[in-house]
């Protein structure tokens, strides 16, 4: 067997691989979309699939609680959850959930409203939430020396039947993440040290959800 045979053989090996991996991918990808449209996972995990597709997976960071003051109080502090943080080249990018279907007024900071068939359902905004956190790990990041971080938030609709009323770029349905993500990283303003620093000081700050039960147990006895 020559050298051009062996060859040949390599290529059609390598071919037949790929076509493997490729039908392998397109399986998971049909019962990913399956169990999203018949609520078999949560809106979060849809979200987290999502993001270990198109990312690097060493710069999200995920279910992180921060603690926020009480706007009424010095002393008062709440905790609040990110879903998602993505470190790029751009900055940060703080995302949650939103999975209600149907016409959503998000016109208020604070309540939206899920318009479905002549009924109506409040409930409080998930980007108010994310204003809170991102305020937070603004400061964090302030305090390890970046002096004018960049922080955004987005809310991404995890259901294509969603309709909101304000659609500004506080908003994105998941088949536009990709090209949110594109975005970040296509704005260079941080290097990969300074991206490798804004992770390690969001890490070393926020509390998984283990350690905010244990903080608030010491705290009550």
């Amino acid at each position: 067997m020559d050298f051009i045979q062996i060859l040949g053989l390599l290529a059609i090996a390598i071919g037949v691989i790929m076509l493997l991996l490729w039908m392998i991918s397109a399986i998971y990808s049909r019962q990913r979309k399956r169990a999203v449209t018949s609520d078999q996972i949560s809106s979060k995990k849809a979200l987290q699939i999502c993001l270990e597709d198109i990312t690097y997976k060493r710069n999200v960071i995920s279910d992180l609680y921060f603690p926020v003051r009480s706007e009424s109080s010095l002393t008062t502090v709440k905790y609040r959850r990110t879903e998602q943080i993505i470190v790029g080249a751009g900055g940060v990018l703080l995302l949650a959930t939103c999975k209600e279907s149907g016409k959503i007024d998000n016109r208020d900071p604070d309540i939206w409203i899920s318009i479905r068939d002549d009924e109506r359902f409040e409930f409080p905004s998930p980007l108010a939430a994310l204003h809170s956190a991102g305020a937070a790990i603004s400061a964090i990041l302030k305090r390890n020396g970046f002096r004018e971080p960049c922080v955004y938030e987005a809310v991404v609709f995890t259901d294509n039947q969603s309709d909101p009323v304000d659609y500004d770029d506080g908003v994105v349905f998941m088949s536009e993440l990709e090209r949110l993500i594109k975005d970040l990283n296509d704005t260079k303003t941080y290097d990969s040290v300074e991206q490798f620093f804004m992770i390690r000081a969001i890490k070393k700050e926020g509390l998984t959800k283990k350690q905010l039960e244990k903080r608030k147990t010491e705290i009550n006895k």
